[in-house]
């Protein structure tokens, strides 16, 4: 899968678009980007890798969503989305937290 950057696209965005963490663009991508990650030109055509298998992330104690999430090259909604949880604030040790 590809995508052409679009102005004012960040690798953030184009990941959560696709629900892949912008690290793996960036490396699927490391020829044309450089290494610089928020250097990113319009017109670009960026490789989308496949994420085949599930990953997850198990919650340790006084740990937050959005700690996880910036872990993870996602955000808090992404995760929140992607686990079905209604309360992105309330999270367990323990808990299974699927990744994108």
């Amino acid at each position: 899968m590809s995508h052409r950057v679009l102005p004012g696209e960040s690798l953030s965005a184009i990941g959560e678009r696709y629900g892949v963490p912008w690290r793996e663009i960036w490396h699927a991508n490391r020829a044309l980007i450089g290494d610089n990650p928020n250097l990113v030109r319009p017109g670009w055509i960026l490789v989308i890798p496949k994420v085949g298998r599930k990953r997850a992330h198990i919650v340790q104690a006084g740990e937050t969503l959005s700690e996880i999430a910036a872990k993870y090259g996602t955000t808090a909604d992404v995760l929140r989305d992607l686990n079905g949880l209604a309360n992105l604030h309330l999270i367990h040790p323990g808990q299974q937290i699927l990744l994108p």
